[in-house]
C-alpha cells in the first residue's frame, strides 16, 4: 500500500484539497504491478493519461462494452471521469484509457487537517528515500 495526497479539484468533493483539509489516499499498487487488478465501475484509480506522461486520479465510469461519449469501449479500455465534471479533464477530452496504464487503485480516502497530511508525507518520504 502507498499513502498519497493529490491536489485535484476534478475529484471534489470525494478527494478534498482545501486550505485546511487534504485527502489522504491509501493506494493499492501491488495488484496493478502484478497485473491482477481488474477495474470495476466506480473504482477510483491512479493512471497515466494516454495523451501525456502525467499521472491523474479519476473514477472508472465505463468498461469494455459500454458506450461513453459516443465511443464503444473495447477490450482492455476504460472510461475515466472526475467527480467534479465542471473542472475535470478526463476521457471526455482524451478518450478511452488502456487498463494497462492503471498505476494503483484507491482503497480509502481519508480527509485530514493539512498539518497531519504534511507530517505523514514527510515521514513517508523519509522512509522511502
Amino acid at each position: 500500500a502507498v499513502v498519497s495526497t493529490q491536489s485535484t479539484g476534478s475529484m471534489a468533493p470525494t478527494i478534498n484539497h482545501s486550505p485546511t483539509t487534504h485527502s489522504l489516499l491509501l493506494l493499492d499498487r501491488i495488484s496493478s504491478l502484478l497485473g491482477v487488478y481488474q477495474p470495476q465501475h466506480g473504482d477510483i484509480v491512479v493512471f497515466t493519461r494516454p495523451d501525456t506522461t502525467k499521472s491523474v486520479v479519476k473514477r472508472v465510469a465505463g468498461l469494455q462494452g459500454d458506450v461513453k461519449g459516443g465511443v464503444l469501449l473495447g477490450e482492455g479500455e476504460f472510461w475515466a471521469e472526475g467527480d467534479n465534471r465542471r473542472c475535470s479533464v478526463d476521457s471526455g477530452d482524451y478518450g478511452p484509457v488502456p487498463v494497462g496504464s492503471i498505476l494503483a487503485r484507491c482503497c480509502f480516502v481519508i480527509p485530514l487537517p493539512v498539518t497531519v497530511t504534511s507530517c505523514l508525507q514527510a515521514v513517508y518520504r523519509y522512509i522511502v528515500t
